[in-house]
């Protein structure tokens, strides 16, 4: 069990009633947006205790909760916290459904594009595209529109590595 990070993360999300630390979201507009952005964290939270209360650590259920409360962490610019909660995703996610399934080519999608990106870890991030593009050509049709979404992430993946020509046939496929 994880309850040891779970408490964790509950210790630190800034739960108090004070969220003066906590930078702006990217996306919410609003003055409201760190009372909006605390009841996200708190629902998130007692919504990720109660499942594992009732259901486990290891279900499918865990696994999106998980990737919910991480994207929280990612508006917070707290990329240490959601690296550590898209991980533990994934990790549900593969054991649950096996290596193979769409559900763990988008862990490993948000993994790279939403947390290796930021931190400009190209390497981790093309060894989790390239898994999810795999997962994705093998288990999806061709025109399924989570290829297109992989495809491009490659294509940005390779300009951010300093080569624009490489990128250009994963635009095209897109």
């Amino acid at each position: 069990m994880y309850w040891p990070e779970l408490y964790s993360i509950v210790a630190t999300a800034g739960l108090q009633a004070n969220a003066q630390n906590i930078p702006p979201p990217r996306h919410l507009g609003d003055e409201n947006w760190r009372w909006t952005l605390l009841q996200r964290t708190h629902s998130i939270i007692k919504a990720l205790a109660l499942q594992v209360f009732l259901v486990g650590d290891e279900r499918m259920e865990v696994a999106y909760t998980l990737n919910h409360l991480g994207w929280v962490y990612i508006d917070r610019d707290n990329l240490a916290t959601a690296d550590s909660l898209f991980r533990r995703s994934l990790a549900i996610r593969q054991k649950s459904v096996g290596n193979k399934h769409p559900s763990v080519g988008l862990a490993m999608h948000n993994l790279a594009t939403l947390v290796y990106f930021p931190k400009n870890d190209l390497d981790g991030a093309e060894v989790m595209i390239t898994g999810a593009l795999e997962i994705f050509r093998t288990s999806l049709p061709g025109n399924h529109p989570n290829t297109a979404t992989i495809l491009n992430s490659m294509g940005r993946l390779r300009i951010k590595q300093g080569d624009p020509r490489a990128a250009e046939p994963f635009f095209r496929e897109a």
